[in-house]
């Protein structure tokens, strides 16, 4: 299984309302968990046959998992994992940071490693695997002086994802786990990986067998769960197909929102079994698992029209139209044909009917509106733009819905409305068929065969139309024929055609004996044959066509037709509500116990679940971290599985709206991405904390910078965001909450004179040297005014640059980190020259990663020596390969490319 997280939250892409970014920080988990949720397979027939040959399990001695010492466990007596020996493919740091530093201090200066980090890859147009590697490197030199910091350690696994490292991943994923041992993602993550390394199917399902037994009780039911639908599938691959059904259930009982092990039951379930209140009943389960999947509500919607319950069929419809419709998305011809079916059975013909009409109506009105308004205008471009506007008598409606107004006409016998349908059908069609057959009008690149099939297929779309309502007969059975002659005898669009030809030509019998003609068979076919009884006599096998027909395709047109003609055949007018039989007061009934809150969903989500954000105090030092507290509750009667794309969507993002007194900072801020991935599901009453740190890219960057002055920063943050109209908006389901205003004052060292700079950096201590290379940095990137540089800048780098040497180790890693490399503000070349000078093989990898931007560059040369530290060698070939293939690289342009010059070049 893949990291929840995808690695490109690192990179991001967008700004403020435009990209997408994600750094983090450690989650804070609150857990109450209490409830369950009903999770049944249908007994009736649910046994798969025995297999021909058994095939006896091996009995594998069983394997320890436990090596390194590492301790993988759901709680003390919980199942142990082990590792084999691993070397990461990247090189790890060779120093720790000095005791003597505070733990502020320590704080800020994994911070600014991180940030830059963050800023590294997200200049980087396309991140490939060596700028995650690179990514992942900074983060784990500054998680030496943040060794708690859980979020960073889930930023240096989506690194190791994207470079592609699954033996680092491994690794790191293993810390995750042993830090937060709530993080069910986690673990499965972890076993699967070392379960992939057992060489056998047998030591596989020996391993699985532990899990999933007495041993493994302790671990999370979720993740039993998923441990159980992987032994399913691997017995199935190995032929034990009891075996993977009791895997399966045991997978469904372990956990009501494991979506892919409903899937899979229900696809066995309906291969194996014509049982549809079976398949009913699986199929809500699948609700359960993901109420807000409108697949799953159409699945559910065609079951019950199929046994006759339109009432509720019509309501799973449109909840699963509201889905669609929040999500940006629009119905398809399909399903707005499936919607006006529901609403003709359930409150009669003339509804649908209606609702054609209205939109036509609504159509022309628009047109004409914008017509009078440019009558009225007098100019050239008023006279052009009406010269390209319709008339609103020549508005139509493409054929799905014209098909809808005849048949509905038809059924209610009303033959003018019926005249105007097929009429307005035939006007859009002739249109369609003119366009294909003008080369300038037919769709770029297509042939004239093509277009000659799209013509012949239209014709004969509005010839069985003609057939079929008794408009225009002659006219169909003129353009046909050349048609139909060259189809083959046994096709059922000929057969089609031919039978309805035999209705119209008073041939009930011929047509009859056409629909029991051998070949596939359509409504179309069936329907003529039906018609063919009742013109015969044979009321009642007349009536018994007409309704297997509507039965075996309940949500066409035709088939909404065909009960209404059945009912006509009776001798009265079918009543609007679901059939009145057995089956249908039975699905009716079953449907009613899914709960109401679940139309609910998507208009009111706060009904299911609760999120909220506490950003701490309002005043704060220039400096302080700023954190955000995301809880996240589920206050629904049922679990809820939680992931990105889930009924509670773990993916946020945070919008900043920062204020400064310089350039327009809210414009070039970014907005951050937090993929919360942490756990597959949240009990009814349960509830989860992570603590965020929303600043770590470059808005904290933006903040520093102008804090010479107080700012202000607030967060619009938006759960399962989209974007809509080219603006991010929350995801279906999901809620927008805003934090509160956060003010800071400002950093009075971004205010002193540049001669008492240069005196306080001779002096700087480890413990004053955040504020002041804070300061220093405010001023050297404060913007020219009036066109003139500020001199101040070039003295306060020079002493940076002439004191650098004698700063501690510690120091000088913040340094590297803080300030931009000389390609972006030249006074600060000086620096790099110093920062290039030195030894230490920390600051030397940092260097190369933030000042090497060319192949040849000395820098690069360090890696080649063959007593290079790793770190060395190593971030020396990645930054080479990042180099030779080219576009924007921090080490040379900054963070130009992410704000546009501002802080960057002059």
């Amino acid at each position: 299984m893949l990291m929840a997280g995808r690695a490109d939250v690192l990179s991001g892409t967008g700004r403020n309302d435009q990209r997408e970014n994600q750094p983090g920080g450690p989650p804070d988990w609150v857990v109450q968990p209490q409830g369950a949720a009903r999770v049944t397979l249908p007994a009736t027939q649910f046994v798969p046959q025995e297999r021909l040959v058994t095939h006896r399990r091996a009995r594998a001695r069983p394997v320890s998992l436990l090596a390194g010492g590492l301790l993988f466990v759901a709680s003390a007596a919980g199942l142990a994992l082990g590792a084999a020996p691993f070397v990461p493919a990247q090189a790890a740091a060779t120093s720790q940071p000095s005791d003597d530093l505070t733990e502020s201090t320590r704080r800020a200066i994994a911070d600014a490693l991180w940030r830059v980090a963050l800023l590294d890859i997200r200049v980087r147009t396309e991140p490939q695997a060596a700028d995650y590697a690179a990514a992942g490197m900074l983060m784990e030199l500054a998680q030496r002086y943040a060794p708690g910091d859980l979020e960073l350690l889930h930023r240096r696994a989506e690194a190791a994802w994207g470079e592609g490292e699954s033996g680092l991943l491994e690794q790191i994923t293993a810390q995750i786990v042993r830090a937060d041992p709530s993080d069910t993602v986690a673990q499965l993550r972890l076993i699967s990986s070392r379960l992939s390394r057992l060489q056998t199917i047998e030591a596989r399902l020996a391993m699985y067998d532990q899990f999933l037994g007495s041993r493994g009780e302790q671990l999370d039911a979720s993740l039993r769960s998923r441990l159980a639908l992987d032994s399913a599938l691997l017995l199935r691959e190995h032929g034990d197909e009891r075996g993977f059904l009791d895997r399966l259930k045991q997978a469904l009982r372990l956990d009501a929102t494991n979506k892919e092990a409903a899937l899979l039951a229900l696809n066995f379930y309906s291969q194996r079994v014509d049982d549809p209140f079976g398949r009913l009943e699986l199929q809500s389960n699948l609700l359960y698992a993901d109420p807000l999947d409108p697949n799953v509500h159409f699945m559910i919607s065609g079951e019950l029209a199929g046994l006759g319950a339109f009432v509720e069929a019509r309501r799973f419809h449109r909840i699963a139209q509201r889905i669609l419709l929040a999500a940006g998305a629009q119905l398809s011809p399909v399903r707005q044909g499936e919607a006006l079916v529901l609403d003709w059975m359930v409150e009669g013909a003339r509804r649908p009917m209606e609702l054609v009409i209205g939109k036509l109506e609504m159509e022309r009105s628009l047109v004409l509106r914008q017509r009078r308004e440019l009558l009225g205008e007098e100019s050239d471009g008023a006279r052009a733009r009406l010269s390209t506007l319709p008339r609103p008598e020549d508005v139509l409606l493409t054929p799905e819905y014209e098909e809808v107004r005849s048949s509905a006409a038809l059924a209610l016998g009303d033959r003018a409305s019926l005249a105007a349908s097929m009429e307005d059908m035939a006007r859009f069609l002739r249109g369609y068929v003119e366009d294909l057959t003008a080369v300038n009008t037919r769709p770029a690149g297509m042939t004239e065969a093509q277009a000659r099939g799209m013509i012949d297929d239209a014709t004969l779309r509005l010839c069985i139309w003609r057939l079929f309502t008794g408009i225009d007969v002659d006219a169909a059975l003129r353009e046909m024929q050349d048609l139909v002659a060259q189809l083959d005898e046994t096709s059922e669009v000929r057969r089609a055609l031919r039978a309805w030809e035999a209705l119209r030509t008073n041939q009930p019998e011929l047509a009859y004996d056409i629909s029991l003609m051998p070949g596939v068979k359509t409504q179309w076919i069936d329907l003529a044959g039906a018609e063919a009884l009742d013109r015969l006599g044979r009321a009642a096998e007349s009536i018994a066509a007409f309704e297997k027909s509507a039965h075996e395709n309940p949500l066409t047109i035709l088939s909404a037709y065909a009960y209404d003609r059945a009912a006509q055949v009776r001798g009265g007018r079918r009543e609007p509500g679901d059939l009145l039989t057995a089956d249908a007061r039975r699905a009716a009934a079953f449907a009613r116990t899914v709960p109401a809150w679940i139309d609910t969903m998507v208009d009111q989500p706060r009904h299911f679940q609760q999120v909220s954000a506490d950003s701490g105090p309002q005043a704060r030092a220039s400096l302080e971290r700023a954190t955000v507290t995301l809880t996240l509750r589920n206050v629904s009667p049922i679990p809820m599985a939680m992931g990105s794309n889930k009924p509670i969507n773990t993916r946020f993002l945070f919008n900043p709206k920062l204020e400064t007194n310089l350039y327009d900072t809210n414009f070039l801020a970014e907005a951050e991405v937090f993929d919360l991935s942490r756990r597959f599901r949240l009990m009814p009453g349960e509830q989860v904390s992570f603590t965020l740190w929303p600043e770590g890219g470059l808005v904290g960057l933006l903040a520093q910078q102008a804090s010479s002055a107080p700012t202000r920063l607030r967060w619009r943050i938006l759960q399962g965001f989209e974007t809509r109209g080219g603006m991010k908006d929350r995801g279906v389901a999901s809620v927008e909450i805003n934090t509160s205003t956060q003010a800071r004052d400002a950093l009075l060292e971004a205010r002193i004179p540049a001669d008492s700079m240069a005196e306080r950096l001779a002096q700087l201590t480890p413990a004053s040297a955040v504020p002041l290379l804070a300061g220093a940095r405010a001023l050297v990137l404060a913007p020219a005014r009036d066109g003139f540089v500020d001199p101040g800048k070039a003295q306060v780098a020079e002493a940076m640059s002439r004191n650098y040497p004698g700063w501690p180790k510690d120091v000088r890693l913040l340094v590297v980190a803080m300030m931009p490399p000389s390609g972006t503000v030249a006074e600060l070349r000086g620096l790099d020259d110093a920062i290039r000078a030195d030894t230490d093989p920390d600051v030397a990898m940092m260097a190369i990663f933030t000042r090497a931007f060319e192949s040849n560059d000395p820098l690069l040369d360090r890696g080649t020596d063959e007593n290079a530290p790793p770190a060395v060698a190593r971030a020396a070939y990645l930054q080479k390969q990042r180099i030779e293939r080219g576009g924007p690289i921090y080490a040379r342009d900054g963070i130009s490319t992410l704000v546009g010059g501002v802080g960057g070049r002059r």
